[in-house]
């Protein structure tokens, strides 16, 4: 299993998952959607190639938290966005980053018999 944690720069305005999923949003909640846009903005992260993704979660609430990757063709212009959050509290609003790549993390579920 692979988990997605990305931060990003955010298109203005909340939307539900199923819109999330139309604008080709990569979308996690129970499972990660749309993972095959995630995977061609690496191959294109390694090509050099200019592009930009939106990585899209929602909170117990169903509030959608956004983040956003601008890649230029050297680095990653980076905003996450959870202003839509009523429960973020003065954490509330958005931040921005520039980072040089992304790194994979895989995270092994041990299995239950429960």
């Amino acid at each position: 299993m692979v988990v997605i944690s990305i931060i990003g720069c955010s298109k203005s305005g909340a939307y539900g998952s199923e819109e999330a999923i139309k604008r080709g949003d990569v979308v996690y909640q129970n499972e990660v959607v749309n993972l095959e846009r995630f995977e061609q903005f690496l191959i294109n992260l390694s090509n050099k190639k200019e592009d930009t993704i939106r990585v899209t979660g929602y909170t117990h609430e169903g509030d959608p938290i956004f983040q956003d990757l601008q890649f230029d063709g050297e680095v990653i212009h980076y905003t996450y966005d959870n202003s839509n959050d009523e429960y973020a509290g003065k954490n509330k609003g958005k931040e921005t980053d520039v980072c040089k790549e992304v790194i994979e993390k895989k995270i092994h579920k041990a299995k239950s018999n429960i």
